[in-house]
């Protein structure tokens, strides 16, 4: 029996396999999906669907897993089709453990095509955005930096035009938006977009941040209620400081009294970082503004630091905290138009001190990050080593993972073979981030040219050049390497031995 008509055909060209794909997912079609090579190459790559999930695959390329084997057939240009049977149970098919929306994001982190991306995005235009009530972001296996931009997008909703502007990585950013809209993740945002900086711009204004909008005085001596004093300049939604997570257990020979006070110390501590403002002050989001005022004023005679009993002093930082979490949330509840903001930053999944941490590490990593390149053209590498890895404690990012692989690259310790090894994993932990990083392939290449494998080098450096023409080591490395194959000047069986080792030792 022969194969059917495909029930839909095209060129990859006209519409990229990520549409294609995420169309076949979204109406939970079963049959095979059929993507023939770009060169002049016999067969097609056949991918099984089952309701809309990819099961099995059989590809033209051996690889050692189906997740990993389809991620390049996103980049072809060629034809498709799509057969509403099943064309690959017949052969010994790969299997797939990812989700299908898993997949069609770590799709495209191997590159996007810049004219469709661009598209899709003008189709939002300025209208601000936010994510889509009810959407399942887990399904995704978002990665570190795509999570801190999803972070950023909850916090402050706003155009996708600003966003990609203020996102530490705008092409995380744009990657993102540029998914989420292909599956109907994002929805208008109806709220007040605050005027927003760009990272550098926050860079250059950071300082120490504190997190406490009250200060540690005595509320004022009236016959009203208490209230602290606050300082009005202070932002509604600043980005709070790194916190610790270790709360000290009581002293001995407390009363029973401060025991229990030190219990709903320590444990509101840590329950108020994961929750917003109305949780905050247990009103509702239609509370009048008295209604906010008196519930504040029930706050601050419990956690006004002036009111701690001395015995429990250890304690005051974490009650300073709390305090201050309590004041911003007054003064963002109070006002009804500050109010409507900030229950459309809740809806999109932010207002949460925990949240805003968040955004506030991917900004100190990229800080962190730009005073590496310093260091690394001093060629000073203990230095570069130590605020690499701070940055990596902050945020996984594969810039980050390719940085501290060349910085151990350069090290003394090379001809150690652990060091080489750790090398290699962060080679690999920046590919799994982007299986195309530029940064992290030229680390590798250099190490292939150390360690004497030269084929395996030009085979790098070809593919990055033919990607970055602009790479002018990788250009140059080939053109050395061809030349070299073609028997040109200099190109003797004694001078051709350690070629390339000698092209990097002359650079280093």
């Amino acid at each position: 029996m022969g194969i059917p008509a495909p029930v839909a055909k095209g060129s990859l060209e006209q519409t990229p396999l990520i549409h294609v794909y995420l169309s076949i997912v979204k109406k939970g079609l079963s049959g095979t999906l059929a993507v023939w090579p770009d060169e002049d190459r016999k067969g097609q790559d056949r991918v099984l669907f089952q309701k809309g999930r990819p099961v099995s695959g059989k590809l033209l390329e051996e690889v050692g897993s189906l997740d990993r084997g389809l991620l390049p057939l996103f980049r072809r240009r060629g034809a498709y089709a799509f057969y509403n049977v099943d064309l690959v149970s017949q052969f010994d098919p790969l299997m797939t453990t990812m989700s299908a929306m898993a997949i069609a994001a770590a799709s495209l982190r191997g590159g996007v095509r810049e004219g469709f991306i661009e598209r899709t995005l003008d189709q939002l235009g300025h209208q601000p955005v936010r994510i889509k009530p009810g959407t399942d972001l887990s399904v995704f296996s978002f990665i570190a930096r795509e999570n801190a931009f999803l972070d950023l997008l909850r916090a402050d909703p706003s155009s996708a035009p600003d966003l990609i502007a203020v996102a530490p990585d705008p092409k995380t950013a744009k990657r993102v938006l540029y998914l989420l809209s292909l599956v109907g993740g994002l929805a208008p945002f109806e709220g007040t977009v605050h005027q927003r900086r760009t990272v550098s711009e926050r860079i250059r204004e950071s300082g120490p941040h504190d997190p406490i909008d009250g200060d540690n005085e005595a509320p004022p001596k009236t016959q009203g209620k208490p209230k602290a004093k606050r300082k009005e300049s202070k932002p509604k939604f600043a980005v709070v400081e790194e916190k610790s997570n270790d709360l000290p257990p009581p002293p001995e020979g407390l009363s029973k009294e401060h025991r229990e006070r030190w219990k709903l110390i320590t444990e509101t501590s840590v329950e108020i970082e994961e929750q917003n403002f109305f949780e905050m002050l247990g009103v509702d989001r239609g509370a009048t503004a008295e209604a906010v005022k008196d519930a504040y004023f029930e706050k601050a005679k419990i956690w006004h630091p002036d009111r701690l009993p001395p015995e429990l002093a250890e304690l005051k930082p974490i009650v300073d905290r709390v305090f201050g979490y309590y004041t911003n949330a007054e003064q963002a509840l109070e006002s009804l138009e500050e109010r409507a903001a900030y229950i459309k930053n809740v809806q999109g999944g932010g207002g949460t001190p925990a949240a805003e941490r968040k955004v506030n590490a991917i900004v100190t990593a990229a800080m962190e990050f730009q005073k590496v390149h310093v260091f690394v053209q001093r060629k000073n590498w203990d230095e570069a080593m130590r605020v690499v890895e701070r940055a990596i404690e902050l945020a996984e990012e594969p810039d980050f993972f390719a940085m501290r692989a060349k910085i151990r690259l350069n090290t003394k310790n090379m001809k150690i073979q652990l060091e080489k090894q750790l090398v290699i994993d962060d080679v690999e932990k920046a590919l799994a981030l982007q299986d195309d990083h530029e940064d992290a392939l030229m680390v590798r290449a250099e190490l292939f040219t150390k360690t004497g494998a030269d084929a395996k080098a030009t085979k790098i450096y070809r593919e990055v050049a033919s990607r970055n023409p602009k790479n002018i080591e990788a250009v140059r490395f080939v053109r050395i390497a061809d030349m070299r194959a073609s028997g040109g000047p200099g190109a003797s069986k004694k001078e051709d031995e350690g070629l390339m080792s000698r092209f990097f030792r002359k650079k280093s």
